[in-house]
């Protein structure tokens, strides 16, 4: 008798013992996240920054930050990131590539700006598959729809029809952010290696 209330007893210590484990484990959890999550809208505007003006339209490396973003973070975190960024720069914090504040975010590039959100959302879903030709796919799908969003927006503004923007998106920046897709997309698994990456994103 006197063992198994032992035995109940120690059970019920163990118990307790691991749900503690478990609580601070969740709660490291929540501010890992909140510090990936920083440091990719970090990244974005830093990207942002990095810009040679073609056309209406600066040329970044935003492409390369939201494939890490989206290959790292997935679609649900990769999403509230540039969200954040969107809000930052939207505030007039100059994280935009060309103007920040609301003009920047209603200028002639937001299209591209608020195709960010899609963008990242179509490459933060490839992270169901292991394949990195499959992931680049994506990637590339989710090019087109930024570019389609970009020109929509720009046409907006005159000067071309949808399609002479939409041509014009492929022709100056098409080679340059397919390749930016690609390194992405190998960087991810070698950032997520030396981030130690134990939590679903």
């Amino acid at each position: 008798m006197d063992i198994q209330l032992s035995k109940v007893k120690q059970f019920k210590a163990n118990k307790v013992r691991v749900g503690n484990q478990n609580g601070m484990s969740a709660s490291l959890q929540h501010v890992r996240k909140l510090v990936y999550i920083s440091i990719m809208v970090t990244l974005m505007a830093v990207c942002s920054r990095v810009s040679l003006k073609i056309g209406p339209v600066a040329t970044t490396l935003q492409t390369l930050a939201i494939g890490i973003i989206g290959y790292v973070l997935g679609a649900k975190y990769g999403v509230i990131s540039v969200i954040i960024y969107i809000l930052i720069g939207a505030a007039g914090i100059p994280v935009f590539a060309v103007e920040s504040g609301v003009a920047g975010l209603i200028g002639i590039s937001g299209g591209f700006i608020i195709g960010f959100i899609p963008a990242i959302m179509i490459i933060g879903f490839s992270k169901n598959f292991k394949s990195e030709t499959v992931k680049i796919l994506f990637g590339i799908v989710a090019l087109v729809v930024l570019y389609i969003l970009g020109a929509a927006w720009m046409s907006l503004y005159g000067k071309r029809t949808f399609g002479g923007w939409l041509a014009f998106s492929f022709t100056s920046w098409g080679i340059k952010d397919a390749m930016s897709i690609i390194v992405a997309c190998l960087a991810s698994e070698k950032i997520i290696k030396q981030l130690g990456y134990s939590i679903d994103f």
